[in-house]
C-alpha cells in the first residue's frame, strides 16, 4: 500500500469554507478519515503540536505520583500509577478516589489529545465501578474514545492491576468549550 504524506493528504481536504478554525477543522477531520489508524498520530504530530503536548502531563498526577505514557494513539491515553499505604483508605485498600481520579485522568488526556488548539474541555459527568480491591499494585488505566461530536465526547476506562485483572471500569462525557472561555471563567471564580 503507497503512503501519501500526511501534510499532502491534509492540503487535499483544505477546500472549506467558513471562518479560518472552522476550515481547519473541517479539514484536519477529512484527513483524518483518510489515512488507516496507524497513520494518524503521524498526521496529528506532523500538523499540531501544542494540543497535543498540553496533554502528555497531567500536573494533578504529580501529586500522587501519575504518570502519562508519550502520545501513542489519537483519543487514546495510557495512564501508570504505582500504588502502596499511602493510597488506602481505612480498610487497608486503595482509596476509591484514586482509582476515580486515575480513570478520569485517563479519559481526560484521551479527549483531550482529540481537541485543537483553540479548545479545551470540560467533564459534565462521570460514572465508575469497581470491580476489585487492590493494595500494592502498578495501576494502568487505559482511557479511550467512545464517540466524538463537534461538541460533546463520550470515553471509556479500564484499570487494571499489574497481573491484568480488572480493578475497576469508568465512563464519562466531555464537553467541548474554547480556551478563552475556560480561562476567562478560571479568572472570575
Amino acid at each position: 500500500m503507497d503512503f501519501t504524506p500526511p501534510a499532502v493528504v491534509f492540503n487535499r481536504c483544505r477546500r472549506y469554507s467558513g471562518s479560518p478554525a472552522q476550515r481547519r477543522r473541517k479539514a484536519m477531520r477529512c484527513a483524518f478519515r483518510s489515512f488507516s489508524s496507524r497513520n494518524r498520530l503521524e498526521f496529528a504530530l506532523s500538523t499540531t503540536s501544542p494540543s497535543l503536548l498540553r496533554y502528555d502531563h497531567a500536573p494533578v498526577g504529580d501529586l500522587i505520583g501519575m504518570t502519562v505514557e508519550p502520545h501513542q494513539t489519537w483519543g487514546e491515553a495510557t495512564v501508570r500509577l504505582d500504588v502502596d499505604a499511602k493510597h488506602h483508605n481505612p480498610m487497608g485498600t486503595v482509596h476509591g478516589g484514586v482509582l476515580a481520579l486515575l480513570a478520569d485522568t485517563a479519559m481526560g488526556v484521551a479527549f483531550g489529545r482529540t481537541l485543537d488548539d483553540a479548545q479545551s474541555f470540560g467533564t459534565i459527568d462521570m460514572r465508575i465501578d469497581f470491580v476489585r480491591p487492590v493494595t500494592t499494585t502498578r495501576l494502568t488505566a487505559v482511557g479511550q474514545m467512545v464517540k466524538r461530536g463537534a461538541r460533546v465526547g463520550f470515553m471509556k476506562a479500564e484499570i487494571h492491576a499489574q497481573n491484568g485483572k480488572l480493578v475497576a471500569t469508568a465512563n464519562c462525557t466531555c464537553l467541548v468549550t474554547s480556551s478563552e472561555s475556560a480561562q476567562a471563567e478560571t479568572t472570575l471564580s
